[in-house]
């Protein structure tokens, strides 16, 4: 796939005295990579042990299957199956690194005891040999349309685990502030969150349950999830669908916007402890396109979205129908509990 958007990330650590070898070698590692033939069989049979383990951690499996289905028919729903890695070899990672590994297509962050023009100075000694490549696409957004309907995996264990998402808005829409809010009141946001309260706390349900939110520029996906014990799978299931709903209906209240608002600015201040922090946030915002002051005024955007803005957008994306849930779990016992009359049974694609 020729995008942009995938991020290979390298993180090169060198004590001061040593900064001449440590641009040398970065410089030898991005340029020029030697694909030892041993090194390319260690990360095959690495990679195959990966997909093999995930048979035995269907919580992972669940994520993934999850993430094949709501990115349907994209490049992001894709993931290596045994089959695939038996078909990688030398060549291609050659062709690959030639391809996409391109001073053109690349950015450096740099922090630590070094001023910008010694920097600039090392770049241009050991990267200044590293020519440009051919520009290739952007890649495009998901359609943002997939195949609803609550699939199924049949997995012979004593727990189940559930998913049910949607497509939402990214970064750079005006009501970016407002969901991150939402998705931490429903779920991210811990014990005091609303699925993490009723699934779990209330009515005992599940030994983990609440929401993520994955804003990108463009585009977000929102999910709620809970795993627990096969036989109240479903139920889990309707409860978190009826409490997502609930939220709908104007019933968030002000404590819970404070409480929301405050927890996120605490942990916004908290991911900027380090310099390596600051400069890896920074170049994203460059990365993504994002506004320049996307970060400076990310707190003062939180702070401004009132208990009206939350409740509108609840309704404007919450009530989306075009919902992808994926339940993993044994068949049989769902069959029991009158599992959904659409119920699609699918097959992970490595199996």
């Amino acid at each position: 796939s020729h995008c942009k958007k995938a991020v290979d990330r390298v993180n090169f650590s060198v004590l001061n005295n040593h900064i001449d070898q440590g641009f040398d070698l970065l410089s030898q590692i991005i340029i020029q990579p030697a694909f030892e033939q041993d090194k390319l069989d260690l990360a095959l049979q690495l990679k195959h042990e990966e997909i093999r383990r995930l048979r035995d951690e269907p919580q992972a499996l669940a994520i993934r299957e999850f993430n094949r289905l709501i990115y349907q028919n994209d490049p992001r729903g894709r993931f290596p199956s045994h089959q695939s890695l038996g078909k990688i070899k030398h060549d291609d990672l050659v062709e690959f690194h030639q391809r996409f590994f391109q001073p053109n297509n690349a950015m450096f962050a740099v922090s630590g005891d070094i001023t910008k023009a010694d920097a600039i100075k090392y770049f241009k000694k050991y990267f200044s040999r590293w020519q440009p490549g051919t520009p290739f696409a952007e890649a495009h957004k998901p359609a943002g349309k997939t195949n609803a309907g609550v699939y199924l995996i049949h997995k012979e264990i004593p727990q189940s685990s559930v998913i049910s998402g949607l497509y939402t808005v990214g970064k750079n829409h005006p009501d970016f502030y407002a969901f991150t809010l939402l998705d931490f009141i429903l779920g991210s946001g811990g014990f005091p969150s609303r699925l993490v309260n009723v699934i779990r706390n209330n009515e005992g349900l599940a030994y983990s349950a609440g929401s993520f939110y994955r804003a990108r520029p463009d585009y977000g996906i929102f999910a709620g999830y809970a795993f627990t014990k096969t036989f109240s799978t479903l139920k889990a299931l309707s409860l978190m669908d009826s409490e997502i709903d609930r939220a709908t209906h104007h019933t968030i209240t002000e404590s819970e916007l404070n409480w929301a608002k405050k927890s996120i600015i605490n942990g916004f201040i908290f991911s900027f402890s380090t310099p390596e922090q600051i400069v890896w946030q920074q170049m994203n915002i460059e990365y993504e396109r994002l506004p320049a002051d996307f970060l400076s005024t990310y707190r003062e955007k939180i702070e401004k979205v009132s208990l009206d803005d939350l409740n509108q957008a609840a309704v404007r994306y919450l009530h989306n129908r075009e919902k992808v849930v994926l339940i993993l779990g044994d068949r049989k016992n769902l069959d029991q509990t009158a599992p959904p009359k659409a119920l699609i049974i699918i097959t992970p694609e490595d199996e």
